[in-house]
């Protein structure tokens, strides 16, 4: 609790731009995040291809624990099949869509130098 004859804290102000540091951190850390998730998913493919071969674990410190759940999705594909193409599209008609936003930091083009109005007099 603040005691009356401390400074109160200054709020930041509200910024004014979104500054290169973050689109520019952002940029980089999505690079590393896609290439990760990129490798990690490979690795997963690999250990789950090996576990359902039966292939054991390695002696060691580390072990596997694959977990199997089920789950019933609702795909466009299998409402088709249930219901017909007319009553899935008429349904379709009354559903809100879905907004989402995708941000991407890119690279500013480069303006051309402005051409010199000087003629060559020779």
């Amino acid at each position: 609790m603040q005691q009356p004859d401390e400074p109160r804290p200054q709020a930041e102000p509200a910024p004014s731009e979104i500054r290169q540091e973050i689109l520019g951190r952002y940029r980089a850390l999505s690079a590393q995040a896609r290439e990760l998730n990129w490798t990690v998913e490979s690795l997963r493919k690999i250990i789950l291809a090996q576990h359902a071969l039966g292939l054991p674990v390695e002696p060691g410190p580390l072990d596997l624990d694959v977990a199997e759940t089920e789950q019933r999705r609702i795909t466009n594909d299998e409402l088709v099949r249930l219901l017909g193409l007319e009553v899935v599209e008429e349904v379709r008609t009354q559903i809100k869509p879905t907004v989402s936003k995708s941000l991407k930091v890119v690279d500013r083009p480069v303006k051309p130098a402005a051409k010199s109005r000087r003629r060559n007099v020779a």
